[in-house]
């Protein structure tokens, strides 16, 4: 009689299970994830300078629009600086309705 104490593991069910792992904790991790420290800095994403975007901002109160509230809004959104950019897209659709209504 043929005893075996130790049985062959099948290899290819190990891998594929941890590739399912992987795949699920990148999914579920990627949207979840705070953002970095170095998004942050001013100068990592910033397509537009500081004195730019000082008169980007009085241009647009000065004449509200809600396209210049929206470059303001992606403005900020790109420097890492969410709360500022979610403040002018909200003010963007609050303008909207009022220019449909003139135009």
């Amino acid at each position: 009689m043929r005893k075996s104490i130790l049985v062959k593991p099948n290899l290819k069910l190990i891998v594929l299970g941890a590739l399912a792992i992987v795949v699920l904790h990148d999914v579920f991790t990627r949207g979840m994830s705070e953002p970095s420290v170095f998004l942050n800095h001013e100068y990592s994403v910033a397509w537009m300078t500081d004195s730019e975007l000082a008169r980007l901002i009085e241009r647009v109160d000065v004449s509200p629009n809600s396209a210049g509230y929206l470059l303001i809004s992606e403005a900020y959104e790109r420097r890492g600086d969410m709360r500022k950019a979610l403040y002018y897209v909200r003010k963007a659709d609050a303008i909207a309705p009022q220019q449909d209504f003139e135009e």
